[in-house]
């Protein structure tokens, strides 16, 4: 393809938040229509498996959504090794909702996908 055509590198989205904090609301209301692929550790169950997500969703040229809290450097690091592997760029996305907004909206939550509801 011509270079005006050409598709630009995927990127490593990383959500970083508290449970309830939007992390999955933003994804649907802003990504699930375009090309990026959501990896949820709610339902996947395993980081590993969130891992193998996002190679996947890598190799395929997708942009890769991490769905998790990534609360800390540690947490994140893992994203950040993949995206170099891949030689592709990882970005943080902080959700900074207050804690008690986030424990309302979990108290509040029904049928949630990774069973963190208050059924």
């Amino acid at each position: 393809p011509s270079p005006a055509r050409r598709r630009r590198a995927a990127v490593v989205l990383v959500a970083v938040g508290l449970p309830g904090a939007g992390k999955s609301t933003f994804y649907e209301r802003h990504l699930a229509s375009r090309r990026v692929a959501r990896c949820c550790q709610d339902v996947l169950k395993r980081r590993e498996k969130v891992e193998a997500a996002v190679a996947a969703a890598l190799r395929r040229g997708d942009d890769a959504y991490v769905d998790r809290t990534n609360y800390d450097a540690a947490q994140r690091a893992h994203w950040i090794k993949i995206a170099r592997r891949h030689g592709t760029l990882c970005v943080a996305l902080r959700f900074a909702a207050d804690p008690v907004v986030c424990s309302a909206r979990c108290a509040s939550r029904r049928r949630h996908e990774g069973g963190l509801d208050s059924r």
